[in-house]
């Protein structure tokens, strides 16, 4: 079982040096009050170079811990800041962009993401780059602004990645080195042991996270690319010296991924699930009163009855109701079926107040015969069952109990080929072929008609119990039985079972709709009935059904839910989870549709909770034009202050067709923004203080039992 972990966000993790070449000297002086210092030319200094490496054209993949959206990914990311986490705590800032003091404290890369026709070699966003050595990467080129980078002699061959982004792209798109703007664009995570956190198992440890200001608002593909700035100090204020096409950046790693249009947004399409009625049934029409046949129709419709369309078996047409085996309400208990049933009819339940049928057992039967007799690999089982039950018995009467007055079975052929050659079979036949054939005696053979018939026939009545057994017994190591079995609990789990059976009416399962319901025994009982008695015929076969239910089974459904949504579609790793006293297990969860989907349980949950799956942790906005705000101090730093949001987002971008943020102390910008409505200084507002106010973690809803 994973830990628990707790988040801390920080500013920076800043190295004690940066990389680069520096010299360590050390120096020894001895002095005395009378003579000052002795031995100068005995103590000479000791100068020690000291080179500290940090990446600088590539990343080790083992660098990169996650990147948000995935590679390959596909989906509704309009709401979503791309990120990337890097193993390496103080990488980013393990290099400067330039010499100067202003850029002392700034991470040396960033995170770009970039569409289609924003990259010279990279015109459909797939991810390519241009390789290249590290001495290609300063070389000047017409109408491109190049690094100002000197690679060392061990730089010069390096293999690297770069792209020549648009100019008018990248002075948007990148984030800019004044008003802290470029600062805000990296923080470091700690994750460490604690309380439970809600959305993606997080990983122990240090980790810095870069992150992307641009929202993928319009549906197509992306390139994300983590670059360097090293070298780009004169590219980062906004304007380019020289008015450069295209702006060379070296990708340290990169990935692709898609935002969808069609797919909608999870707190958005769940939330209309929760309202209206959540049971299964077709809601009567007008006010409750009327008539008494009025009165009895709404009684049937809410418990999930439906009319429908009959025909007797003598021929005439009618009005019939209708339940599956997915009902709103606990059906109550129903009398067995007689042993001899030959036809649905059987099942049908007479309303004799109304003059008409309830047709639902009788269609399980039905449809249970009618399903059995559509698998030819079903039907060969259970005959072979039925013909191994039927010779077994015979073995069993025609021989009769032995003197302990209980049942064995006889042995089975090839138990009785073994015994044989275990009792010296090559004697036995060298004993055969000496006898003359016109001196083997006769064959015994069966009983004669009428001294064991009659009393076999009367045994099978008073000893069924044991007979019964004694199938149950041989039937568990039988192939076909344990085949027929499997078959059965398919069914059970109503695997074959087409969806108009489950839901007859589509007024019960509506687009965009969660529907809970309990599971009838009695229609499953008569399902798998009219599949046990295919081919059944006479006392024995009867028996030999007996034993099929005889072995311990498997739970059988008692509730589950029908989900009608995009959710189905769109989120196909749709966590749901069910709680209960003793613990409730999800049977069967299918799709049985683009967008319908059944979860079968094993008891009546107290709760279900729908959750957003654990896309890992993420950052971005709350809704189409809005920041939930969140408890930016304290011991509920992180959670959602109810009712307070930051509204009109568009205001905080500096470019609103490519929705690009602007982060930092700018009067403009989202940070400060989110700094006012915690009345925070925008200067005192940090990196930190903004990843917690994006943080993104899994949505969910709950419905409880009632």
């Amino acid at each position: 079982m994973s830990v628990p972990l707790d988040l801390h966000f920080h500013d920076t993790q800043r190295p004690g040096l940066t990389a680069g070449d520096y010299t360590v000297t050390v120096t020894q002086k001895v002095t005395s009050p009378k003579n000052g210092e002795l031995g100068k030319e005995f103590f000479q200094p000791l100068v020690q170079p000291v080179q500290v490496t940090a990446p600088r054209f590539a990343l080790d993949p083992v660098t990169v811990h996650a990147v948000h959206p995935a590679n390959g990914a596909a989906g509704r990311f309009d709401q979503t800041l791309p990120h990337c986490t890097l193993r390496r705590p103080s990488l980013p800032w393990q290099r400067l962009i330039g010499s100067d003091s202003k850029h002392q404290d700034l991470p040396w890369m960033a995170l770009l993401v970039l569409g289609p026709g924003e990259i010279r070699e990279d015109p459909a966003a797939g991810g390519l780059a241009t390789p290249r050595t590290g001495a290609d990467v300063p070389k000047a080129e017409s109408g491109v602004a190049v690094p100002a980078v000197t690679p060392t002699a061990a730089e010069q061959t390096l293999p690297c990645r770069t792209i020549d982004v648009l100019a008018t792209v990248f002075t948007q798109v990148c984030p800019r080195d004044s008003d802290d703007e470029l600062a805000h664009a990296a923080h470091v995570r700690k994750a460490r042991p604690a309380a439970a956190f809600r959305g993606e198992e997080l990983v122990e440890g240090d980790f810095a996270v870069l992150l992307a200001g641009r929202l993928p608002r319009k549906p197509g593909p992306y390139a994300a690319h983590l670059v360097s700035l090293e070298g780009h100090g004169k590219h980062l204020t906004g304007t380019l010296p020289g008015n450069p096409q295209w702006v060379r950046l070296v990708s340290l790693w990169s990935w692709t991924f898609t935002s969808k249009d069609g797919a909608r947004h999870f707190p958005a399409v769940v939330g209309k699930l929760a309202g209206g009625d959540l049971l299964l049934r077709r809601p009567p029409r007008g006010t409750a009163g009327g008539s008494a046949a009025e009165k009895e129709v709404r009684r049937r419709l809410n418990r999930g009855y439906v009319p429908v369309p009959s025909r007797l078996s003598s021929g005439e047409q009618t009005l019939a109701w209708y339940r599956g085996p997915l009902t709103p309400v606990v059906p109550p208990a129903l009398p067995d079926l007689p042993q001899h049933v030959t036809s649905g009819d059987h099942a049908a339940v007479y309303l004799p107040d109304h003059g008409v049928f309830d047709i639902g057992y009788a269609s399980a039967w039905s449809l249970g015969r009618a399903l059995a007799l559509s698998d030819a690999d079903y039907v060969a089982s259970l005959t072979g069952w039925l013909a191994v039950a039927r010779r077994t018995v015979t073995r069993m009467l025609t021989t009769g109990p032995p003197e302990s007055g209980r049942w064995r079975v006889p042995a089975s052929p090839g138990e009785r080929l073994t015994a044989w050659f275990a009792n010296g079979p090559a004697d036995a036949v060298a004993a055969a072929l000496d006898v003359p054939p016109g001196s083997r005696p006769d064959r015994e053979s069966g009983p004669p008609s009428g001294e064991r018939t009659a009393p076999a026939a009367a045994l099978l009545h008073t000893r069924a119990e044991e007979v019964a057994d004694a199938l149950a017994a041989l039937g568990a190591e039988t192939t076909e039985l344990v085949n027929a079995r499997s078959w059965l609990r398919r069914l059970e789990l109503l695997e074959q079972v087409p969806f108009g059976y489950l839901v007859p009416d589509a007024g019960m399962l509506p687009p965009e709709s969660l529907r809970f319901f309990h599971v009838d025994q009695d229609w499953l009982s008569r399902l798998c009935a009219g599949a046990r008695g295919v081919g059944r015929f006479g006392e024995v076969d009867a028996l030999a059904e007996r034993a099929m239910t005889a072995i311990a089974p498997p739970p059988r459904p008692q509730a589950g839910l029908l989900l009608r949504s995009a959710l189905v579609s769109d989120c196909p790793d749709l966590v749901i989870e069910v709680s209960g006293g003793a613990g409730v297990e999800i049977l069967r969860r299918s799709v049985l549709a683009a967008d319908v989907l059944i979860c079968l349980f094993d008891a009546v949950p107290a709760s279900v909770v729908l959750r957003e799956p654990a896309q890992g942790l993420h950052f971005g906005i709350d809704g189409p034009d809005v920041i939930n705000l969140r408890q930016p101090t304290g011991t509920d730093c992180g959670k959602e202050i109810t009712g307070r949001k930051l509204t009109g987002l568009a205001a905080f971008q500096r470019d609103t067709q490519r929705a690009v943020f602007r982060f930092g102390t700018h009067s403009s910008s989202l940070s400060t923004a989110l700094a006012k409505q915690h009345g925070i200084g925008s200067a005192a507002f940090k990196s930190s203080d903004l990843a917690v106010q994006l943080l993104n973690s899994p949505h969910q809803i709950t419905f409880p039992a009632a």
